[in-house]
């Protein structure tokens, strides 16, 4: 009640398959229908470029059909958790989707924290992965697009946006930054 705005980041992290896709599809319905009984304006819905799949060749745009990987419960929950939303916008509530690169930054574990422990360690070793984009967002630019999610005109209510960094890093140059800096 009183909220303009809702940010849904939700994400099912239980070693349950069955509660992880509860949490991304049955999280977000329970959640749309609350922001509708309340009054709520808009929807802001955080989910993933990894409904795109891994055999995704080229530049990767909102146009892009979502193929997410066939068994993958968390690529294929989000995808079902989008078209609740998409839904939404029927019922009057403005929704904006943001499929979101991978997130580093302070306190990501497994992107920075675990992984920079292990390089300091001398334990990381990318395997066929070195020359693969890494398609990575700084969590301050993933946080100034949602913000540019919430308050931009209601005319891109039912838009999907993509939020990347446009680097061109490879996950070779994302660790290979830290190495230098670590000198290993």
């Amino acid at each position: 009640e009183g909220c303009d705005a809702v940010v849904h980041a939700g994400i099912g992290t239980s070693w349950k398959r069955s509660e992880r896709v509860s949490t991304n599809v049955q999280g977000t319905k329970r959640l749309i229908d609350a922001a509708v009984d309340a009054g709520v304006r808009r929807f802001v819905h955080c989910s993933t470029i990894a409904l795109y799949g891994d055999a995704v060749t080229g530049t990767i745009t909102e146009d892009t059909p979502a193929r997410p990987k066939k068994g993958w419960d968390y690529a294929e929950s989000k995808l079902a958790a989008e078209d609740i939303v998409r839904h939404a916008g029927a019922r009057g509530l403005e929704v904006v989707i943001l499929r979101i690169a991978v997130v580093y930054g302070p306190f990501n574990m497994t992107v920075t924290v675990r992984p920079l422990e292990a390089l300091a360690d001398g334990r990381l070793v990318l395997v066929e992965c070195a020359d693969v984009p890494s398609n990575t967002i700084y969590v301050d630019n993933l946080c100034g697009g949602i913000q540019g999610a919430l308050e931009a005109p209601s005319s891109v209510s039912g838009e999907t946006f993509l939020l990347s960094d446009d680097d061109g890093c490879t996950w070779g140059d994302y660790f290979g930054f830290f190495a230098d800096h670590l000198g290993r």
